[in-house]
């Protein structure tokens, strides 16, 4: 409760309905996972699994160049490892 008002009563003066507060018809189980498939005909989902993709891809770019950049000015392989590190801390 939050000063005086319950989530449900505040979703329900914010027009959010009964489906944001996690209320559902069954019983929820873990026995049958939904397939891929299905959850990539939900266009939403689809474009944020397309962006997160290609932004994976930017990363893994961003740190290969940055490799061969420290490689090419150090010539050390110390030099790529420390900026490695770098990177994953």
């Amino acid at each position: 409760m939050l000063a005086g008002v319950s989530v449900t009563a505040l979703a329900v003066r914010l027009g959010w309905g009964q489906a944001v507060l996690g209320e559902h018809d069954g019983q929820m189980t873990t026995a049958n996972p939904p397939e891929l498939r299905s959850v990539l005909a939900k266009g939403g989902y689809r474009r944020l699994f397309a962006a997160r993709t290609i932004s994976r891809w930017g990363d893994t770019m961003n740190t290969l160049a940055l490799v061969v950049l420290v490689f090419r000015f150090t010539g050390s392989g110390l030099g790529v490892s420390g900026a490695v590190i770098r990177l994953a801390a």
